[in-house]
């Protein structure tokens, strides 16, 4: 963890129960601050994430197409603010710049 540049944390419908992603959750915050959590669901019908109530604390990562089509990676702080990964991950908390999506 110590040599990552961002955690994904990786929750499904049994995350809930481990009692170590919590923790390594907390841990990687303090240390470097970049943390989104990746959902996987069987269905998704928008960019919407609602977990466990601390994890909403953080963005949480999709991947889609850009433009051009070419599949990215997407920070959303909520369904209305994004950015993408690469920027997410070099930009510090108070200066990054959301995208408001629409």
């Amino acid at each position: 963890m110590d040599v990552s540049k961002s955690l994904f944390y990786v929750t499904t419908e049994n995350a809930e129960s481990s009692k170590w992603m919590p923790w390594e959750c907390g841990y990687f915050d303090g240390i470097k601050e970049k943390v989104a959590i990746l959902p996987i669901k069987i269905y998704s019908y928008d960019n919407e994430y609602n977990g466990q109530e601390y994890l909403g604390l953080y963005p949480y990562c999709l991947k889609g197409n850009n433009r051009l089509g070419q599949s990215r990676l997407w920070i959303y702080k909520d369904k209305e603010y994004y950015l993408v990964y690469e920027y997410w991950l070099e930009v510090t908390g108070d200066n990054l710049k959301w995208n408001k999506a629409g």
